[in-house]
Formats: structure tokens, C-alpha cells, sequence
């Protein structure tokens, strides 16, 4: 059993299960179609070189019964250990894990405390090698948060007691206001709702702001159909400049321009 991680990459721990899936069984994800294509080989940008993949699709690896990975396995995940045992911290812990049995939302958001805690087998997968000569038994480890792959029938089938973490962000609780509001419309890309439907408010709602640190930025959106505008709002830091409210405030919500919404 091998056990491997991600951190050859500038930008680990953003990549989930698409790369083994790719190596191991040859399925290639494609997030522009959000599914997988059968590949037997990618290029190397910098040479050209074919590299095969689907590796676990004969029984040339045969002597390897499967791999342990994991892309989460980060300081992030001792601070969210911390949390999630009732310790204290100066950082706030978001994990954004899969719900493979909602097609309306699966992506799905947790803010890590003891309440809601994520376990040390939590962000781990498991991908077994059906031509294996000694294969692991799924039940050594089904008894833990740990995600499991396999071939049933030549079908890849998954297992799992909870939903799988697919990427987390720790950040000190200071710019937890800051980073509300670019969580929120995350969230929203990865299902891919549209801003309308995700957000769905149509009146502020009332709620208490100390402006003598914190402003309130607000958007009026004209959606068509409707007579009445449709607000956004959230809350930055008030010592940021108005222009840079500004700019920040058109960047983020440049995508909102879609069929539904005239202006802004």
C-alpha cells in the first residue's frame, strides 16, 4: 500500500480526487463538462512526451493492493483538529466537502468547531487496484471517515460515512469578515448557481454593524422579470478605501452580468 501526497504542486491541496482518478483508472475530468472522459494517456506540456495513465486498468502494478492519498493533509488540518477537540485558536477553519447524493447543492460548506468537528481520517481516500494479488479488505477501514474507491463490476463505486473534504482554507479570524462574502460566492461557482437563485435575497435584512471598524457594501441588481431591484450586501473592513471597495466589489460580482440580471 502506498501512501501518497500532493506537495510537488505550487497550489496543493485544491486538486481532491481528479489527478488519481486520472492516474489510477484513466478517467480524466473534464470541469468545463463536470465529467469524466476515458484517457490512456495525457501530455507533458513542456515536452510533449505521452505520460500513461489508468495504470490500475491491467495488473502491471499488480504488487500494489491500492493507494492511500490525501491533498488536505496541511497545517490547516492540525488547526482544525485543534477546533474541533474544543481548543482554542486565532484561525477559523472552513472545509468545503462533496454531497454526492444532493444534485441541487453538492458542494457543501463547514465551518469547523467541536460541535461540527472533522476527524483525523477526515480528507483521506483509499483507491484499490482490482488486479491486486493481495487485495485490502474495504472493511479494514470502514469504521472511519476515510473514502473509499473501487471497481464493482466494472463500474467504479465509492464508499463513505461522511461527505469527503475536497479542499479547506484556514485563515486567522481577524479577516473572517473580509473573506465572507468571497466564501459565499466560491460556494456559489462550485455548484454553479446562478447569483440570483444562490443568493435569493430581496431586502436587506436588519442587523447590527459597528461602523466605526466594519462598513456595509451593498448591490442593487436589476433583474429582468422583476420590478423591483433585487440587494446584496456584505461587510469589509472600514478603513479600505471607497475606490477599492469599488473595484474589489465590480471584480467579484463581474459574473452576475448573466441572462437574468440587466444592470448593477
Amino acid at each position: 500500500m502506498v501512501a501518497m501526497s500532493s506537495y510537488d504542486q505550487v497550489n496543493y491541496g485544491r486538486e481532491y480526487i481528479y489527478p488519481m482518478m486520472a492516474l489510477l483508472y484513466g478517467l480524466y475530468y473534464v470541469p468545463e463538462e463536470n465529467h469524466y472522459i476515458k484517457r490512456d494517456t495525457v501530455v507533458k506540456p513542456e515536452t510533449g512526451a505521452k505520460i500513461p495513465i489508468g495504470i490500475f486498468n491491467s495488473d502491471k502494478y499488480s504488487n500494489i493492493s491500492a493507494i492511500i492519498y490525501s491533498c488536505t493533509t496541511t497545517l490547516g488540518k492540525l488547526t482544525s483538529l485543534a477546533l474541533s477537540s474544543g481548543k482554542s485558536s486565532t484561525n477559523i477553519v472552513y472545509n468545503l466537502r462533496r454531497d454526492y447524493e444532493d444534485n441541487d447543492i453538492p458542494y457543501k460548506l463547514q465551518v469547523v468547531n467541536k460541535e461540527v468537528p472533522e476527524l483525523l481520517t477526515d480528507g483521506l481516500f483509499i483507491f484499490h487496484n482490482p488486479y491486486a494479488k493481495n487485495k485490502l479488505d474495504i472493511a479494514c477501514f470502514e469504521d472511519t471517515n476515510i473514502t473509499q474507491y473501487f471497481i464493482e463490476n466494472g463500474e467504479i463505486k465509492f464508499t463513505s460515512n461522511t461527505y469527503p473534504i475536497v479542499t479547506r482554507l484556514n485563515i486567522p479570524r481577524l479577516l473572517q469578515p473580509g473573506f465572507e462574502m468571497l466564501i459565499q460566492e466560491y460556494l456559489r461557482q462550485y455548484n454553479n448557481v446562478s447569483p440570483n437563485d444562490f443568493y435569493n435575497i430581496s431586502n436587506p435584512q436588519k442587523g447590527k454593524i459597528n461602523f466605526d471598524i466594519m462598513c456595509r457594501v451593498c448591490f442593487f441588481v436589476k433583474v429582468s422579470g422583476r420590478n423591483q431591484p433585487v440587494i446584496f450586501y456584505y461587510e469589509r473592513p472600514q478603513f479600505i478605501p471607497d475606490d477599492v471597495l469599488t473595484r474589489e466589489a465590480l471584480e467579484n460580482f463581474a459574473d452576475m452580468r448573466d441572462n437574468k440580471i440587466e444592470n448593477i
